[in-house]
């Protein structure tokens, strides 16, 4: 059984290349839909990489109790 650190730093890493991998796929999806700004196109992937990170470790959380 993990650590709780030790859970929270899988969490973080798994996000982290989670995020890394889906980002540009995200912005692909979001470019499809006319005028969008960049600023728009980023905040929007960095709330979706926030989104997994909470996903993950709510998970991590919810194993390791």
């Amino acid at each position: 059984m993990l650590s709780a650190a030790s859970a929270a730093h899988l969490a973080l890493g798994a996000a982290f290349t989670w995020g890394v991998l889906i980002i540009p796929l995200v912005i692909g999806y979001i470019g499809r839909q006319g005028t969008v700004t960049t600023r728009r196109s980023v905040t929007l992937s960095i709330m979706f990489a926030i989104g997994i990170l909470i996903t993950i470790a709510a998970v991590c959380e919810v194993r390791d109790a």
